[in-house]
């Protein structure tokens, strides 16, 4: 595991060195393709002489004992399952031979009388016991095979001997070109970045502007600092916090927008921390000099590469409460919970004093689920219940929750098994043929007792059935009784349910009355 993730790493740092070196090469042929630089970026590649053939001999080495060794686990797979499957055949023949030995018994015995005894009952086991499974016989890896995709795995990983060893430096050297040797379009670039270069970040709660931030000039590596505190009194808690930021131009231009989350009650302006969000837009912007703009291909690259770019970036930022007097002014009403892993933030978990204070403070619901990962904590901390009055160092919180589960119980899950009623309105629901019709339930257990008689046939029945399952058939003649008393019953069953059926039917002369009309004539 430790070479393979060795592996992957130096595939990835390859993949790397082979990713910059182009996109260097990419940035000197635009250079050289414009015939003037608008950027002190310059990368140094420095080649790193000596210690190349021995380090090439140490990687070499690496690899052949790693062939070795997985020629060496190979090996000893195949002997482990090739002994598996060795146990496996035993097996097997044997279960054949016992089965073949216990159907001789049995055939022969069946000739003789019609009794069965221990004996007979053990031979049926052995013979109806299940067969023990095959298992495909283990082929042995060749160690060329092995050869092959250790050296396949480092083909495209390792440095070969010939290449020399390269160490990257980017520095901010590189002259950057006058404007009088620049096209037009790039001193246009140049003169309208004197001028439209400045953002400004808008504060909105609500969806109502609270604040704007000055105008700020954005670095060489399009990095803007703004440095503010906006105090805000709110009296409840705001829906949305949004971020706008916008590009100062003759007419400001929106850029993109950022969602802050609300903060807990635990986060104040004493603890806070800047988070990075990140953000980006699609916003189209489009340029008639020789700036890339947003969203446009850049006509720069070739077309088979040419990336459409959009605006992204990183805002770090944090809403906070504010503190007065040692008391958090947050609104009143506001219960929003907090996610225990995103809380360890705001207190040392691994002091249990401060976390005791912590928890009396912030007045922490012991019967909340999202407070159970600190109350544990504090639980193993001093190896007693945390509710328990006897902690000195914990002020119990004293909060009443009422028992849902037990409240809205009406009856005992067993009462509910051993109910009639229940049971009849269970048969009814999953189709049993003397049932599915059934339309009157009884409201009450000793009812369905006494009034439904299918009911106690059925119960009956099935008695029997459970009965006759348990018995233990010593003999032929028994068991082949049984299953013709079965079968009877279950005619004479059949021929009663046709005879009610036909009770109830009506035939022609039934239903018309036909009189012959009297001759008057």
């Amino acid at each position: 595991q430790a070479r393979n993730q060795r592996c992957s790493e130096m595939k990835l740092d390859r993949q790397l060195l082979e990713k910059m070196l182009d996109t260097w090469r990419k940035i000197k042929d635009i250079r050289i393709a414009r015939g003037y630089t608008t950027t002190p970026v310059k990368l140094i590649i420095k080649q790193l002489s000596g210690k190349r053939a021995k380090h090439s001999e140490v990687i070499q080495q690496q690899i052949e004992d790693e062939i070795a060794d997985e020629i060496t686990l190979a090996r000893e797979k195949y002997k482990f399952e090739e002994k598996e499957y060795n146990k496996i055949v035993k097996k097997r023949k044997l279960q054949s031979i016992r089965k073949k030995e216990a159907q001789k018994r049995l055939e022969k015995k069946a000739r003789t009388t019609v009794e069965y005894d221990q004996t007979d009952t053990n031979d049926l086991a052995i013979v109806n016991e299940e067969d023990i499974p095959p298992r495909s016989k283990p082929v042995a890896r060749e160690d060329d095979e092995i050869r092959t995709i250790v050296l396949d795995k480092y083909k495209n990983t390792v440095r070969p001997p010939d290449e020399p060893e390269v160490l990257l430096e980017l520095v901010y050297s590189e002259p950057v070109t006058n404007d009088l040797n620049c096209s037009a379009n790039e001193q246009q670039r140049r003169r309208q970045l004197q001028f439209s270069s400045d953002i400004f970040v808008r504060i909105l709660i609500n969806n109502k502007v609270i604040a704007n931030t000055t105008n700020i000039s954005l670095t060489n590596e399009f990095e803007g600092k703004i440095s503010q505190i906006f105090p805000c009194y709110i009296v409840r808690i705001p829906d949305t916090i949004k971020i706008e930021i916008y590009e100062n131009r003759l007419r400001s231009l929106l850029l993109a927008e950022v969602y802050l989350p609300i903060p807990e009650a635990t986060i104040t302006s004493e603890n806070y921390k800047l988070e990075g969000i990140e953000f980006s837009s699609n916003t189209l912007i489009r340029t008639n000099n020789a700036g890339v703009g947003a969203g446009v291909p850049s006509p720069y690259i070739d077309v088979i590469d040419r990336p459409n770019l959009y605006l992204e970036g990183i805002l770090n930022a944090a809403v906070a409460w504010g503190v007065q007097d040692g008391d958090v002014l947050v609104p009143a009403g506001y219960t929003k919970s907090q996610d225990p892993f995103r809380r360890q933030k705001d207190v040392n978990i691994n002091d249990p004093k401060s976390l005791i204070e912590w928890i009396n403070k912030s007045n922490l619901d012991p019967y909340d689920p999202d407070n159970a990962f600190f109350l544990n904590l504090v639980k193993d901390y001093m190896g007693l219940d945390i509710r328990s009055s006897s902690l000195s160092d914990f002020n119990t919180l004293q909060h009443y929750r009422l028992n849902q589960e037990t409240g809205i119980e009406l009856i005992d899950d067993q009462e509910i098994d051993n109910s009639l009623r229940f049971k009849l309105l269970q048969l009814r629901k999953e189709n049993i043929p003397d049932f599915k019709d059934c339309k009157n339930i009884p409201p009450y257990d000793y009812l369905v007792r006494i009034q439904d008689t299918a009911f106690k046939n059925y119960i009956n029945r099935r008695k029997e059935i459970i009965e006759s399952e348990q018995e233990q058939r010593f003999n032929r003649i028994d068991a082949v009784r049984k299953h013709g008393e079965k079968n009877l019953r279950k005619i004479r069953e059949q021929i009663l349910a046709r005879l009610n059926l036909s009770r109830y039917r009506k035939s022609f002369q039934d239903m018309v009355i036909e009189e012959s009309v009297p001759n008057i004539g």
